[in-house]
């Protein structure tokens, strides 16, 4: 299986879905959204379930992960 880029730069950084997902809950004060939930999405992103587009999410993640946006687009 193909790695998305999501997960190259997750793994880049040392750091398991569940790690990235506290660092976005605490970096973002996502106190309200269930640490599951995005630990749900991220996985998804990272089986190319769901893309990752240029949206708010994508934003979050690439904060936490040092990257840009782009950097986590998929090419299609």
């Amino acid at each position: 299986m193909t790695k998305t880029k999501l997960q190259i730069m997750r793994e880049k950084k040392g750091l398991t879905a569940e790690q990235l997902a506290e660092k976005i809950i605490k970096s973002n004060d996502f106190t309200g959204i269930a640490f599951k939930v995005i630990v749900r999405d991220l996985k998804n992103f990272e089986i190319g379930r769901y893309p990752i587009k240029f949206r708010e999410n994508a934003a979050f993640i690439a904060k936490d992960l040092g990257c840009s946006v782009a950097e986590l687009v998929e090419d299609k």
